[in-house]
């Protein structure tokens, strides 16, 4: 257990993690925080589908790097344009998940098929997660266009 030092003591210093991981070096900071802003943070690293531990020392290290840098760009902007990303993300991946494709894909998994691509190209596939069976429903029919 280490000694809480007084006013002008010099402090042990943390080395930077290997790969980013803190496991070994971590030690734990108490702060009060409103139930408000416990909450909201709780749900901003839910977004990101993070533990609320992980956000705030992510946004600690942001904010080091930030102050250190001297970036005009702030933390919370950067951490607001993340969970805009992932949100589009989730919307652009919940078109594809749908509960008709797992259907589907619950019916193929295990089957193994032969599809004729649009070149000519032969594609062999065994079903194996959702996006194979959308890959045999997308590769099962030939759509033409027409000129008016």
């Amino acid at each position: 257990m280490q000694e809480i030092t007084k006013v002008g003591e010099s402090r042990p210093t943390y080395t930077q993690p290997v790969n980013g991981n803190l496991s070994k070096n971590k030690v734990t900071a108490g702060t009060t925080l409103t139930p408000e802003f416990k909450l909201k943070l709780a749900q901003e690293a839910a977004a990101l589908n993070m533990t609320l531990s992980a956000l705030i020392e992510l946004r600690l290290l942001n904010f080091k790097e930030t102050k250190s840098s001297n970036n005009a760009v702030s933390v919370t902007e950067k951490e607001k344009g993340l969970v805009d990303k992932v949100s589009e993300l989730q919307k652009k991946l919940a078109l594809f998940e749908t509960p008709l494709l797992i259907s589907i894909y619950e019916v193929l998994k295990g089957e193994t098929h032969v599809l004729t691509k649009a070149d000519g190209q032969e594609l062999t596939i065994k079903v194996s997660a959702p996006a194979d069976a959308y890959t045999i429903l997308l590769h099962s029919f030939q759509v033409t266009t027409q000129k008016s």
